[in-house]
């Protein structure tokens, strides 16, 4: 069956968030780089009993962390752009109305027949 696309097709990924793993996917790796660098830290600068206990302590953080996150998509999937554009915003927008001077009829273009 070939696909002809056309004005009418509304494709998912232009209407529905991107999530990773459930979660909002640039807080999902910035949740696992974090997590990996702590983990790395733990393993250098602790001996080998105290840094395996750290870095299951650092797993658990990211279990618990992503399960968080999952939850918060659940409830409103479209939370992390919406604040991502709402802080990109200025704090005051002065406002900025147009008046019409004229309304003029405009011609449609009509199909020949």
């Amino acid at each position: 069956m070939d696909r002809q696309i056309d004005n009418n097709t509304v494709f998912v990924s232009a209407t529905e968030p991107v999530l990773y793993d459930g979660c909002d996917f640039r807080l999902y790796w910035a949740v696992a780089g974090i997590c990996f660098l702590a983990s790395v830290c733990l393993f250098a600068i602790f001996p080998l009993p105290a840094s395996l206990y750290g870095i299951g302590l650092v797993v658990f953080i990211f279990l618990a962390s992503r399960w968080g996150l999952r939850e918060m998509a659940k409830v409103d999937p479209l939370a992390v752009p919406v604040y991502l554009r709402h802080i990109q915003w200025p704090d005051y927008l002065p406002a900025k109305g147009k008046v019409l001077k004229s309304r003029r009829p405009f011609k449609l273009m009509r199909r020949r027949a």
